[in-house]
């Protein structure tokens, strides 16, 4: 019976482990935790992964979801365990983005064609 009770302590340990991040630059806070991708399409027009948390560990639909300091998608779903994400190269997936050295914001959406491609649109056209 100690053993079980052990396990469970030590499984439940990690499920909200979640860290605060400061943007200095925008004074803005942001609650970060990591996940593993277990599954995941990229030859599609509509590409999801799926992430190894779920409710139970704290995630949530609409939370963003990033790889480093890039753009990885979007939750759509939410299980206890596992959670489904809208890829950025998802021809549905919209992100609003600025520029940084004018400021000037668009709308950041994946055409369908090259994965390494995206198109910042609904920019002015007056901005170089």
């Amino acid at each position: 019976m100690s053993l079980r009770n052990r396990i469970e302590q030590l499984s439940n340990k990690g499920e909200f482990t979640f860290f605060p991040i400061t943007d200095s630059v925008y004074k803005q806070q942001y609650i970060h935790t990591s996940a593993e991708v277990i599954n995941n399409s990229v030859n599609k027009q509509n590409n999801f992964f799926t992430v190894n948390k779920g409710t139970r560990q704290g995630l949530k639909v609409d939370m963003a979801v990033s790889s480093q300091n890039n753009v990885a998608g979007m939750i759509v779903r939410c299980s206890e365990n596992y959670s489904v994400a809208m890829s950025v190269i998802n021809i549905d997936f919209r992100l609003s983005a600025r520029i940084k050295m004018n400021g000037y914001f668009g709308s950041l959406t994946w055409d369908g064609k090259d994965p390494r491609i995206a198109v910042l649109g609904e920019i002015p056209q007056h901005v170089s």
